[in-house]
């Protein structure tokens, strides 16, 4: 891993925002009230899962 050092929005609201950048929401959901936030942990925990797996996958490329 990295040392750099990362960046967070104010009052960490780069969580809620993760899936709009991802393309996995628009921006216009988050003001949605049919979209709830264990709905947005939902997307965040499957592009958490994507991010690593694909990080895996990269590692074990540069190691084989």
């Amino acid at each position: 891993m990295s040392d750099a050092e990362l960046v967070c929005m104010p009052n960490n609201e780069d969580w809620l925002w993760r899936p709009v950048v991802r393309g996995a929401l628009r921006a216009e959901s988050l003001l949605d009230p049919n979209i709830d936030l264990a709905f947005i942990a939902d997307i965040n925990d499957a592009l958490s899962v994507q991010d690593e797996n694909e990080y895996r996958m990269m590692k074990a490329a540069d190691n084989g």
